[in-house]
């Protein structure tokens, strides 16, 4: 969901404002140049129902396709109220479609709440999931906070498994992952995981906010999904300063690793336009620590005036089915957001 504020924010931070350049991949600016991922036809993909649990705007989806029962599953976080709690709070609801295409929301929606005791880490809320099936069960890490306000109070990253995709049990020694020290890049706030199966275990990338409301992307490591190290060196991806498309942040990124190199997808601000211009980038890395933009970038452009997505994309979720790259992004503005799909063979 877009609800962080991110105009506000990267004014306050005052990055200055810098020319288009030719190829704009690695270091440039960029425009003019042949996007990679081409629109679906039928997008926008999927739109709200409307329902209590999502009125207030959706965003930030994870979709796997699960062989057992050869349907496509999405995790995406939804706005609204629940039960006799009159107040607008996110939440995780659930969908599957055949295709990737048309999508059937879950009857009981939402599918993973906030927590409910009074002390609870994430009883603010809980968003940014992403979820992979390691063997018969779903796991999902997930941003949760405090407090829904713009700084989070203090937003962390937590742990939940489920059996069906439906019913959620948190693991019971989260948070797993906490923002870092003071004066470190992720001090304020971390979301905006993302897990794939990697050399030696698990790889997380997650967004993470400085004092001075600087998006970046960092990596962290785990032999078990539960146990996670941060890398010393992060952030692995900074906004690029020479590259107008994404000077002003980086940050809720997509992760893949097709058993030689690692795959990164990511959203880059301009320093000026903010959220009125979301572009979607690509790198890759033999390690997932040393990352190359992609000469193609941004791989997803902002869509036509006029079209839905005419502000871009946010937040994809890409996974890799039958050598072509699907991938899903969220566009528009609260509470009109919808989620679009595209596609690259590489």
């Amino acid at each position: 969901m877009r609800t962080r504020g991110y105009g506000t924010v990267l004014g306050v931070i005052g990055w200055v404002v810098l020319l288009w350049a030719a190829g704009c991949g690695d270091g440039g600016g960029g425009g003019g140049h042949t996007h990679l991922f081409v629109r679906d036809p039928a997008n926008p993909v999927y739109v709200p129902s409307g329902s209590a649990w999502n009125f207030a705007g959706i965003g930030d989806p994870s979709v796997i396709y699960d062989p057992d029962d050869s349907l496509f599953k999405m995790w995406l976080s939804g706005g609204g109220v629940v039960g006799a709690n009159p107040d607008a709070i996110v939440r995780t609801q659930y969908l599957t479609s055949p295709d990737g295409v048309v999508w059937t929301e879950y009857g009981t929606n939402p599918v993973f709440m906030e927590g409910l005791g009074p002390t609870d880490w994430d009883r603010g809320g809980v968003e940014t999931v992403t979820v992979l099936k390691l063997g018969t069960e779903f796991w999902m890490w997930y941003g949760g906070y405090e407090v829904r306000a713009f700084p989070p109070v203090t937003m962390k990253i937590g742990l939940a498994t489920s059996l069906n995709g439906v019913d959620w049990s948190r693991y019971g020694s989260n948070p797993l992952l906490a923002p870092g020290p003071a004066g470190a890049w992720d001090e304020l706030w971390i979301e905006s995981p993302v897990v794939a199966a990697g050399p030696g275990g698990l790889y997380m990338l997650y967004t993470g906010v400085d004092s001075g409301l600087v998006y970046r992307i960092g990596l962290a490591t785990s032999p078990d999904g539960i146990v996670w190290t941060k890398y010393a060196g992060n952030p692995v991806l900074s906004p690029n300063p020479a590259c107008a498309w994404e000077n002003g942040a980086v940050y809720g990124p997509a992760l893949l690793f097709d058993g030689t190199q690692f795959r990164m997808w990511y959203v880059g601000l301009n320093a000026v336009t903010f959220l009125d211009a979301m572009r979607i980038g690509m790198a890759t890395s033999p390690d997932g620590t040393t990352w190359t933009r992609s000469p193609s970038n941004p791989v997803l452009d902002v869509g036509n005036a006029g079209q839905w997505d005419a502000q871009g994309a946010f937040v994809p979720s890409v996974i890799l089915k039958d050598g072509t790259c699907m991938m899903w992004y969220a566009s528009g503005a609260n509470p009109d957001e919808k989620v679009g799909l595209a596609r690259w063979t590489p």
